[in-house]
């Protein structure tokens, strides 16, 4: 991989009564398939489907926190990468 490469975390918050499963699956489907991401993951998980390394990263008062990663080209594409994740999941919310 280029050392160039920016690898970037992004962390959401998310009820208790979430299915984390299911959760790893829409991530990953998001990540994977939003412009300026470079998937990460080896040709075996991409072949068959696994999902990219999603942690429990704290439990708050209104649910769990989750931290999940990604990787763009540049510092710029990576502020630019993350917003649209971010936008992605608004209309789940």
């Amino acid at each position: 991989m280029d050392r160039r490469h920016i690898f970037a975390t992004l962390v959401l918050s998310v009820a208790y009564h979430t299915d984390i499963d299911k959760l790893e699956r829409v991530i990953t489907d998001v990540v994977v398939n939003t412009d300026g991401v470079i998937d990460t993951r080896s040709a075996e998980a991409k072949e068959k489907n696994l999902p990219i390394n999603i942690t429990v990263n704290e439990f708050l008062d209104s649910g769990i926190q989750i931290r999940f990663p990604f990787t763009t080209k540049s510092l710029g594409k990576s502020v630019e990468t993350a917003s649209k994740i971010r936008k992605s999941f608004t209309c789940c919310v």
